[in-house]
């Protein structure tokens, strides 16, 4: 009950934590002033042309991966709901892929759905569970994880990278003395992941974990996962910029979203070495380096609305260039649509998660 309470306060002093609702509230009014000087409510759709909605909300993962280059990619497969399993073990076979693999819903955000399937019988049991249709990769194994932030517009050559966020790991350290579920009740970073983090290690949980061994409870880099963002903005330099401009250019008509990309160090990724992009979100990315815990909550205002302002002339300069808004019906449509994937998401989740 203490702890309950004393977390309880944590979460409304931590704006991190808060709903996005609240946390977009307050400026929202500065998208509608830019919805009304667009004429539309929906202007982001012509951000990026070859993304489905500009990206914004609703759009298959596995068609944004067919506009990037496949040496910047994990290996990767869609798996369409009502398929042969042994689709996905063939292709394993094909590509010489061992487990560990990554799978998540093609549709969908937020890290809901993501998981790491370790054998064959985990697969099935995703593959049945999982309402939607299916991303297979290669797990990939460079030790850091960052999101990039690349903007460029429509009549420009170059871009510019607008924030970095470094993620890190969701680790405990033991004690000698706690066990594994005291260990992550005392935390409140995972204390709010308790549910997922208990279904997980439901096995381990009356464990004492050993003085300074290491527990990752979780590699899947997203902040709704328990992830811990640090802003890194102030390492972007010329040549790592240079680096994201090259892949950017090679993606047809991409001016607005955030890279997530595994890599082994920054001077590497500078290089354009030993990296792969996880994932590319366009429209309706955020520039997550705010979610670092000692970013001002009215600097995390300042940004966003700079970045909605990023948008909003991108969009009227693809708009100039012939490239139209989708109508208020369209518009409608993908909300309704976006919010039916979150729905059956949430439930995939809930009855997984009691499950275990």
């Amino acid at each position: 009950m203490v702890r309950g309470f004393r977390y309880f306060i944590h979460r409304w002093a931590h704006w991190e934590y808060w709903p996005d609702w609240l946390v977009f509230a307050p400026i929202a009014p500065y998208y509608l002033y830019l919805a009304v000087r667009a004429k539309s409510l929906f202007f982001f759709s012509s951000s990026n042309p070859t993304m489905e909605y500009g990206g914004m909300a609703g759009e298959s993962k596995m068609d944004v991966y067919s506009l990037i280059p496949s040496e910047y990619l994990p290996k990767t497969i869609l798996y369409k709901k009502g398929e042969e399993l042994l689709k996905i073990r063939t292709w394993m076979n094909e590509e010489y892929i061992d487990y560990p693999i990554y799978v998540k819903p093609d549709k969908g955000g937020k890290g809901m759905g993501v998981e790491i399937i370790n054998k064959w019988e985990e697969l099935e049991k995703y593959a049945q569970e999982m309402p939607l249709d299916i991303i297979c990769q290669e797990k990939i194994d460079f030790p850091n994880e960052v999101g990039i932030f690349y903007i460029k517009y429509p009549n420009s050559e170059h871009g510019i990278i607008s924030g970095m966020v470094g993620k890190k790991a969701v680790k405990v350290v033991g004690d000698g003395q706690n066990t594994l579920e005291a260990l992550i009740l005392n935390n409140p970073r995972f204390y709010f992941q308790k549910e997922y983090l208990f279904k997980k290690f439901n096995h381990l949980l009356e464990n004492v974990i050993p003085r300074k061994e290491e527990i990752t409870l979780s590699s899947i880099g997203n902040h709704a996962r328990g992830s811990e963002f640090v802003d890194l903005t102030s390492m972007v330099d010329e040549k790592l910029e240079q680096q994201i401009d090259s892949i950017s250019n090679k993606i047809p008509q991409f001016y607005f979203g955030r890279y997530d990309i595994k890599y082994n160090s920054l001077e590497e990724l500078s290089e354009g070495k030993n990296f792969k992009i996880i994932e590319l979100n366009g429209a309706g990315s955020a520039p997550t380096h705010i979610y670092d815990p000692n970013f001002s909550l009215l600097n995390a205002w300042k940004v966003l609305t700079r970045h909605w302002k990023y948008l909003y002339d991108i969009s009227i300069m693809n708009q100039q260039r012939g490239i139209g808004f989708m109508s208020f019906k369209d518009g409608m449509r993908m909300i309704k649509i976006n919010n039916q994937f979150i729905e059956l998401l949430e439930d995939y989740q809930r009855k997984s998660w009691k499950s275990e």
